[in-house]
């Protein structure tokens, strides 16, 4: 396979895609809401270290935050909002750390169409309400991670939320009213609980709603010794688990699916580092990435496209026993503030063709 014309060909598509213009940022409070308002659709900020204010994104744009930018929060307000990104629009955010001064204290995605990609965030909560495709990557969030009627991918999070608390839809991770969540390479592990107080406190509760875990990296714990992994509420839920992915515990209420649905894994870089990139499913089946820009997933015979065709194909190749197929990604000049969608695609042992989960990473 031709790398060099993989990394042209990405930097053209990131390229044509290039934002309007660039604004810097710096001195904290609200400077930040301030250039969010005078931005054009399209456009790139970035943040220079400092703590600022809650900020409400409404269009469009990328921000990138540098290390040691941090945002506040009052009792009325929430830290970070993603809010009414219509179709047609991306917002892509990189970095940045939530102070927990109050419990409202969160990173926030609601009545989304458009597309919504987050990276490295640290925060306490993480909710994603009414919103139709939001990835996060590489963040960490240690109260409530809530997916409420959303499609959304994790990738390499560490979701833990480490407060006691009691109650049913006690967990770290929450996937309700018909939500979707894709955890690839995530240790999820409950809140401390205790196994006499019941319902005690379980990695994920899902209702109504479908939970795939894929990859090697993905564990679920529960809060404590004998506590459920997964709590399966009382409209019931699906959870698919690749056979690499681990749950420490019962899941409550329904069972986990087996499956060999392909994932994918990757992280964040800067142009023309080389990443690792792993691709997962049935071992002896031929698989292969696809590497495109983001779209709106769109469904197909074979599974949900969440990139734009025809995307280029990089890591192909005969899953080996451990169901994993390991290869390299150049980041492409021209990709600095942009991001790209990875999606496996399998041919199985049986001849089916399945497009698996995606992973949306953005470089910086």
């Amino acid at each position: 396979m031709n790398t060099s014309l993989i990394s042209a060909s990405l930097a053209a598509l990131a390229l044509a895609s290039a934002p309007c213009a660039q604004t810097i940022v710096s001195g904290g409070g609200p400077a930040l809401q301030n250039a969010i308002v005078a931005a054009a659709i399209g456009d790139t900020i970035l943040v220079q270290a400092g703590t600022y204010d809650p900020v409400l994104v409404d269009k469009g744009l990328t921000v990138i935050c540098d290390p040691g930018v941090a945002f506040t929060n009052t009792a009325q307000s929430i830290s970070v909002q993603i809010h009414v990104i219509p179709v047609g629009q991306t917002v892509r955010w990189f970095g940045g750390e939530v102070l927990p001064s109050t419990p409202v204290g969160e990173f926030r995605v609601f009545l989304c169409q458009g597309v919504v990609q987050v990276e490295g965030v640290i925060a306490p909560n993480c909710i994603s309400n009414d919103s139709a495709q939001v990835s996060f990557t590489d963040c960490q969030f240690s109260l409530r991670t809530q997916v409420d009627n959303s499609t959304v991918a994790f990738t390499n999070c560490e979701l833990h939320r480490t407060l006691a608390c009691i109650g049913s839809v006690c967990s770290s991770l929450e996937v309700v009213d018909g939500g979707t969540a894709l955890v690839t390479d995530c240790v999820i592990v409950g809140p401390p609980g205790f196994s006499f107080i019941s319902p005690a406190a379980p990695g994920i509760y899902v209702d109504n709603s479908t939970v795939r875990l894929a990859g090697s990296g993905t564990s679920v714990t529960g809060g404590g010794v004998n506590i459920a992994s997964i709590r399966v509420g009382p409209l019931g839920g699906t959870i698919d688990q690749d056979p690499l992915a681990v749950l420490n515990g019962a899941v409550l209420g329904g069972t986990a699916n087996v499956t060999t649905v392909p994932a994918i894994s990757t992280v964040g870089g800067t142009v023309g580092q080389a990443i690792p990139l792993t691709t997962y499913g049935e071992p002896g089946s031929f698989a292969f990435a696809v590497v495109g820009l983001p779209i709106p997933h769109v469904p197909t015979p074979f599974g949900d496209l969440w990139l734009l065709p025809p995307g280029l194909v990089v890591g192909s190749g005969v899953l080996p026993a451990n169901g994993e197929l390991l290869a390299n990604f150049t980041v492409p000049s021209g990709a600095s503030g942009l991001s790209l969608t990875f999606q496996p695609v399998a041919i199985q042992l049986n001849g089916d063709l399945i497009i698996g989960s995606p992973t949306v990473v953005i470089y910086r």
